[in-house]
């Protein structure tokens, strides 16, 4: 099947773009999203992560691309300007950080383009950096700046005795849970960006490997699952393509004759 159609394609990082067995980003396909770039395709990064764990990874330098989302759709920047962003008002921001410090909570405060600690680091926060090769955020006391989200270190349930303020708790690791005022997807980021430049939806491929990906899936013509993605998440694409180390990307824009 092949579809020049395609003036648009948000890719994921983790697991599609950058290998974890390797801790490297296959050239295969960085080459192939540049090739793509060349041939007037915009690329969009699309990731979870938040925009200081870009910088970790060198995903902005290694990774051609003409805008991002971050933080699973909080954050959408294309054109060097927001599109659109997502924040914790204010006044609960400092509220449940203010309690949660006060407990003794470890909190990782993550803005649109920066990212601290609130404490030195306790072992949840160094088995959660070391598990998912994330970088080691500075430490300084919440400055008031706007909050896209707080990282909070707990063991499970214990984010329960905060469930009296009006926020979204998602655990998606042992020692992780996300802590946002709204339920934070791709597709909200993607929505703006292709409100942006004015594509429609069948003019838009997306490539991933995880659950948040079948959101993104769902706001594209083309969803691309990697070979070594999760079964659900291949269940929902439209096409699945090899294996991140055996050249998945590269060979998925070849079979719709984008490169």
């Amino acid at each position: 099947m092949k579809n020049k159609d395609i003036k648009i394609i948000f890719v994921d990082i983790d697991w599609t773009l950058f290998d974890h067995n390797s801790l490297s980003y296959p050239e295969s396909g960085l080459e192939a999203l540049k090739k793509a770039q060349q041939n007037g395709i915009k690329i969009i990064i699309c990731s979870a992560r938040h925009y200081m764990s870009f910088f970790h990874l060198d995903a902005l330098n290694k990774i051609p691309h003409d805008g991002y989302i971050c933080s699973g759709g909080g954050i959408a920047y294309a054109d060097n300007q927001y599109i659109y962003r997502q924040f914790i008002e204010k006044d609960l921001a400092e509220t449940f950080i203010s309690r949660a410090s006060k407990l003794g909570y470890e909190l990782q405060i993550i803005g649109p383009d920066y990212s601290y600690l609130t404490l030195p680091e306790n072992d949840l926060a160094k088995a959660y950096y070391q598990f998912w090769y994330e970088y080691h955020p500075e430490v300084h006391p919440y400055d008031g700046r706007e909050v896209t989200s707080v990282l909070l270190f707990c063991k499970e349930g214990e984010e329960k005795q905060f469930a009296d303020l009006p926020l979204h708790f998602f655990r998606f690791y042992d020692s992780g849970v996300d802590v946002t005022e709204t339920p934070y997807i791709k597709s909200t980021g993607i929505k703006a960006i292709l409100n942006h430049y004015g594509y429609k939806k069948e003019e838009a491929m997306g490539i991933g490997d995880d659950i948040p990906d079948i959101e993104m899936f769902n706001e594209v013509g083309i969803g691309v699952a990697m070979g070594n993605g999760k079964e659900e998440v291949k269940k929902n694409a439209t096409y699945v393509t090899d294996p991140i180390h055996e050249d998945g990307l590269a060979k998925a824009l070849e079979y719709y004759g984008l490169i």
